[in-house]
């Protein structure tokens, strides 16, 4: 998380970069502008551009020899006692080390996991503003101008009924489903809610947060929620070396 007096600066740093030809905005999206091309896209600026042009991939080798690569989104998270797998070479593999500076994965044969190798095929995930959006349609808010057909409309009206416990304003909400299956919908969008699901950790042990929701510790509470939140907040920064 960022501190806040990064915060307080992040969009007099970003106008800066756009006004300098640094950064380009298509949208809502920053990409490397005129400007960066022109200074760092010759290949003795190659390591630099990589950071932004490159697929998040890693390379996987057993021992000397080199599986292959697989994207970020393949590596699991698994409780604390249990390995890592995942799916390449045609084969299943337990992860024993992710050294990241260097991009690598160390691997050993699985014993009993089953792995899985993971793409992005839409896009890096969904915004804030999209998942607002579906909350707001959820709730009942309509677009304006836009008909309905008789289908999408009983559609519709399903979902809405689906999520009669959505309430203004708007908040968050931890739901059980029938079996036993527990969320918490915080409609924050992808990556807020990757890094919702790192921060309350237990309580969220498995699988990959959505731009919706986080799939829980079934039984989990909405006050262990609230208070796993509050006591990282309270938790100390950390302190780096004065060299760095």
């Amino acid at each position: 998380m960022l501190g806040e007096e990064v915060e307080r600066r992040v969009e007099q740093v970003v106008g800066h970069l756009l006004a300098t030809g640094v950064l380009d905005a298509d949208g809502e999206m920053l990409q490397i502008g005129p400007e960066a091309e022109r200074r760092y896209g010759k290949r003795n600026y190659l390591d630099l551009t990589a950071v932004f042009a490159d697929p998040p991939t890693l390379a996987v080798v057993h021992g000397r020899t080199s599986l292959g690569q697989i994207h970020i989104r393949s590596l699991p998270r698994r409780p604390h006692d249990e390995p890592a797998a995942v799916l390449i070479a045609g084969r299943d593999w337990d992860i024993e080390h992710v050294d990241w500076r260097r991009r690598l994965v160390e691997v050993v044969p699985a014993k009993r996991r089953r792995g899985r190798s993971q793409w992005l095929g839409a896009g890096p995930g969904q915004s804030m503003v999209l998942a607002q959006a579906t909350r707001k349609a959820l709730a009942g808010a309509d677009p304006a101008g836009v008909t309905l057909s008789k289908r999408a409309a009983a559609g519709i009206a399903e979902l809405r009924g689906s999520f009669h416990w959505l309430r203004e304003p708007p908040s968050s909400d931890v739901v059980r489903d029938p079996d036993g299956t527990t969320w918490w919908w915080t409609f924050g969008g992808t990556a807020a809610n990757v890094e919702l699901a790192s921060v309350i950790g237990p309580l969220a042990p498995t699988t990959p947060a959505s731009g919706l929701a986080i799939r829980l510790a079934d039984g989990t509470a909405h006050a262990e929620v609230m208070d796993r939140l509050r006591r990282r907040l309270e938790e100390p920064p950390l302190s780096l070396p004065a060299d760095l």
